[in-house]
């Protein structure tokens, strides 16, 4: 456990993280309006994996970014998104102006990403696939963006927005390959 603050990046090196814990950045750990905290996997190959029906990345503080770091000193090295894979739920937003990007989230057991009363909250470049939920969940979030994403074969529908006002959804593949499912399903 550490403390972090405005401006703080935390890097994940390249390998695979196989937790029994969720990681939780807490609310007093959240960033602020011109100094975000990060967390930044690297280019090279980074895979989060959790072993519990919780979810692999908590995110209880405002101001706080996943990403996948990028990287130009090694031209002739492949590189790859994040993966989070094995939670309940890949990414879990509590707080407002937090970003997911450049990740690739799968085989969670229920939702891909959820953003539960997380304002301004900006789901970008994510590759969202095979959850056992929703690959995008947003609840009574408000200014959400959603934005060239590719969700697709999610058991839920591609992208959930319940209770959520002002939201936008721009230039994403949405694929919803069930019965009953919708690529996007909106509800009051």
């Amino acid at each position: 456990s550490y403390g972090l603050r405005p401006g703080d990046t935390v890097h994940f090196d390249t390998g695979i993280y196989n937790r029994t814990n969720s990681i939780v950045i807490s609310g007093a750990n959240g960033g602020s309006s011109n100094a975000p905290v990060t967390i930044a996997g690297s280019p090279y190959g980074v895979t989060l994996s959790l072993s519990k029906a919780s979810p692999v990345l908590d995110i209880d503080g405002a101001y706080v970014t996943v990403t996948t770091a990028t990287n130009l000193r090694h031209p002739g090295v492949p590189q790859r998104w994040m993966k989070i894979t094995g939670g309940r739920y890949g990414v879990y937003l509590w707080k407002p102006n937090c970003r997911v990007s450049r990740c690739e989230l799968f085989r969670n057991s229920g939702d891909g990403i959820v953003a539960n009363g997380a304002a301004n909250a900006v789901i970008e470049n994510c590759l969202i696939w095979t959850n056992g939920g929703d690959g995008i969940y947003l609840y009574s979030t408000a200014k959400a963006s959603v934005r060239n994403c590719s969700v697709i074969g999610n058991s839920g529908h591609a992208l959930r927005s319940i209770s959520s006002s002002q939201i936008t959804i721009h230039n994403n593949v949405l694929v919803d390959e069930g019965s009953g499912q919708s690529a996007i399903r909106l509800s009051d």
